[in-house]
């Protein structure tokens, strides 16, 4: 410090500047080199201002040595102001997941995976998302599906699940090969059984199986699926070749058949709808004059509008035929489009069978055609 006292002595204008260095504890080595940058404004014939406190405040602020101690802050680098603008982007994304439905946020539903077994597990047999990059999970690996056409085969006919996972979670599940097309032609018998043994399948959106004992079990119709299917399960979209694999078993018989069967030794057509009960005629029906002089069938019941209202919205059946009842009118529809049976097995609901009694009930409107259908059956 003394050294810098006789600096000061000896260079009286930086006096003020010495001084301040001192305060603030700069070291003598700074110091020095300080003053040192200041003398060749004698031998430039250059002159320092003649207010010293100015000159001091000037030479404090443009001082590196000063701005150094004094910690300013320095403008941030680009890649830091990258990063702040990517963590609000972050943010306000995060933010934006809030006002969603819960149904729809996937990635929140999966933010709180911590581990490659937890990731497993939740994500086994499904079709995982991250930004523009796609990959079906199976045996804990993500085989990418680059192919546009093997992604839609995936999620709309094989119906596999989506999930959009966040960064962490596309890091903890390791990558394999990608996936290609017909890949189940490697799948033995005993696995493809073992996968879809009690399920309900089909792979054309026609004919439909229930599988069983390692043997698909065919339906007559998709009404006599829904009359077997007690539980409401959804009926699986498997392909075709999966499908092949399964030997056919004998054929699922159930009341639609039976009851169908009988009118048909009666009436000699199975397209017709069953009699009345009101008809009491022992003599069997072999021909079409005889038909109309049947008695009519019951009225229509008291309470419709309470029917109407309990049926609104809702796909009905009386055996072979099929209504959509809306504004207390049943519109027939004479085969139900796939998109609809997809829609109806996706949320759990069921063809509802209604007596005589109860259609007629209802009067009966224009027929839904399958554009009609896919629009309003939601």
């Amino acid at each position: 410090m003394s050294a810098l006292k006789e600096l000061a002595k000896r260079q009286p204008k930086l006096a003020p500047v010495i001084s301040t260095l001192i305060c603030v504890g700069i070291g003598w080595e700074r110091a020095k080199s300080f003053a040192q940058a200041q003398q060749p404004n004698k031998e430039n014939g250059t002159t320092a201002p003649e207010n010293p406190s100015k000159a001091s405040a000037t030479e404090q602020t443009t001082s590196p040595a000063v701005t150094e101690k004094l910690d300013l802050p320095l403008p941030p680098a680009p890649q830091a102001a990258a990063a702040s603008e990517a963590n609000d982007h972050n943010l306000r994304k995060k933010q934006l997941l809030h006002t969603i439905p819960l149904e729809l946020r996937a990635v929140q539903k999966y933010e709180n995976i911590k581990s490659k077994q937890q990731a497993c597990g939740m994500l086994e047999g499904k079709v995982v998302t991250y930004y523009d990059s796609s990959a079906l999970v199976v045996n804990c690996v993500q085989r990418p599906v680059e192919d546009a056409d093997l992604l839609n085969e995936l999620v709309f006919r094989q119906r596999k699940p989506v999930a959009e996972i966040p960064a962490h979670v596309y890091r903890l599940i390791p990558f394999g090969e990608p996936w290609v097309a017909n890949q189940s032609q490697n799948l033995t018998i005993s696995k493809v059984c073992r996968d879809l043994n009690s399920h309900y399948i089909t792979s054309t959106g026609t004919d439909y199986y229930f599988v069983e004992a390692c043997k698909k079990r065919p339906f007559s119709t998709y009404v006599e699926l829904q009359a077997h299917n007690k539980r409401n399960a959804p009926v699986l979209t498997v392909p075709p070749d999966q499908v092949d694999k399964i030997p056919t078993g004998p054929k699922l018989e159930g009341s639609y058949d039976r009851e169908v069967g009988a009118l048909y030794k009666i009436v000699g057509d199975s397209t017709l709808s069953p009699l009345s009960s009101g008809n009491t005629r022992k003599k069997p029906v072999t021909s079409a004059a005889e038909l109309e002089e049947l008695p009519e069938k019951s009225g229509r019941t008291k309470d419709s509008k309470g029917l109407c209202k309990d049926l609104n919205q809702k796909i009905v059946s009386f055996y072979s035929q099929i209504f959509f009842v809306t504004g207390c009118q049943k519109r027939p529809i004479r085969e139900i489009p796939i998109i609809v049976q997809q829609r109806l097995a996706e949320r759990g609901s069921s063809i509802l069978d209604v007596s005589s009694k109860q259609l007629d009930s209802i009067p009966t409107g224009k027929e839904l055609s399958e554009e009609e259908a896919i629009s309003i059956i939601k």
